[in-house]
């Protein structure tokens, strides 16, 4: 079942919550960090340089071992492989006194001790420019502060949507006027009288719109039944639906059969508010008023508003289908809610959506919806 209800309000994306928009914030700046170091490695201190009591009685026990083994065997071999030993170890002695000398751990001690110095100096010099670098911040911050309040406030962001809105003004696409004139809905008349009341010289009957189809070289030019024309600000397409075309009962305004209309206002910036027959006939005020309402929310404009003693909206109509609308044509519902007068205008309704123009041809052609295969008792 269809959820969209009369009546019915469509506008651009960008004025749905302009209200709610504010002036961008400068970029607060970023608090400085502390600059961290890692300190030197304490070093590792060498071992004493000996063999130490466990090597000295092995060496011992060895070298008797080799003199023992050598007198009972009395063998000259082994003499000249404990000879051979001998050297080598001592060799290895004097060898590792030829190496690179090995730092002392007083040394050690004093590299480090510098460099523990070198590294707390680095510190103390860290920290004063973290400090003066944390002032400097400081003042920023508060200037940041300073300024956000003054952005942030009511005048300022009053201001700053008022240019933001005058942007959107100028990228509105103007109507021009309509050299053809055209029947419209028996009901246009009447609500007519209670618009010029409240809008004054804003509304307009005779305006039109064009919308150039470059792929089949048509140009179509809309026709609304009302347009709030405000030349310095919003421009709106009131539109009154009827569930049917009176001279023949061919359903018109049923669910989706305005949405590439409806698209077309909204990409020029246009706004468009949908109204139910039946509730500009029995609630003309209140949807004066909610006309009134939208222009104020959108542009803080209260000229229209204020002038309503009832502050009311029209009661919420379901939009009907097409098949719908075929019952209610069937069932003549109209005739419910109009007078007499407006009844005996009905057979001579007629349903004009457009003007086609073919660029190519320079002809025109006025598109209604064919009701060669209608079945309706009208």
């Amino acid at each position: 079942m269809n959820s969209i209800v009369y009546p019915i309000l469509i506008q651009p994306y960008c004025l749905k919550n302009f209200k709610d928009i504010i002036p961008p914030l400068p970029s607060q700046p970023i608090e400085p960090v502390r600059y961290t170091r890692r300190p030197p490695n304490r070093p590792t201190l060498n071992k004493e340089n000996d063999f130490g009591i466990s090597t000295f009685f092995w060496m011992i026990a060895f070298h008797g071992l080799m003199i023992f083994v050598a007198v009972k065997a009395q063998l000259i071999w082994i003499w000249a492989f404990y000879i051979i030993v001998t050297i080598a170890l001592i060799g290895s002695l004097f060898s590792k006194e030829e190496k690179v000398k090995v730092k002392t751990n007083d040394e050690l001690e004093d590299e480090y001790r510098n460099k523990m110095e070198e590294y707390e100096n680095k510190l103390k010099e860290d920290e004063l420019l973290y400090q003066k670098e944390l002032s400097k911040y400081n003042v920023k911050l508060n200037e940041y502060h300073q300024e956000a309040l003054v952005l942030q406030s009511k005048s300022n962001i009053y201001r700053y949507q008022k240019e933001q809105l005058r942007d959107f003004f100028e990228k509105i696409k103007k109507p021009i006027y309509s050299e053809v004139i055209y029947k419209k809905g028996v009901t246009e008349n009447y609500f007519y009288q209670y618009l010029k009341k409240y809008f004054g010289e804003k509304i307009k009957t005779d305006l039109t719109i064009k919308d150039e189809l470059t792929r089949s070289k048509e140009i179509r030019t809309y026709l609304p039944d009302y347009v709030y024309f405000d030349p310095d600000g919003l421009i709106i397409d009131i539109e009154i639906d009827e569930p049917y075309i009176g001279h023949n009962g061919e359903p018109i305004h049923y669910e989706g059969i305005d949405v590439y209309r409806d698209n077309f206002f909204i990409e020029n910036n246009w706004i468009v508010i949908r109204f139910a027959e039946e509730q500009i006939i029995k609630q003309p005020e209140e949807c004066c008023f909610f006309i009134a309402q939208a222009i104020n929310e959108i542009t803080n404009n209260d000229e229209h508003i204020k002038l309503f003693i009832k502050q009311n909206i029209p009661t919420p109509i379901r939009q009907w289908s097409k098949e719908e609308a075929h019952k209610l044509a069937f069932n003549r519902y109209r005739n419910k809610y109009l007078n007499i007068t407006l009844q005996e205008k009905l057979s001579e309704e007629v349903n004009l959506g457009y003007i086609s123009e073919n660029s190519s041809m320079s002809t025109i052609s006025y598109r209604a919806i064919d009701n060669s295969r209608d079945d309706l008792p009208f």
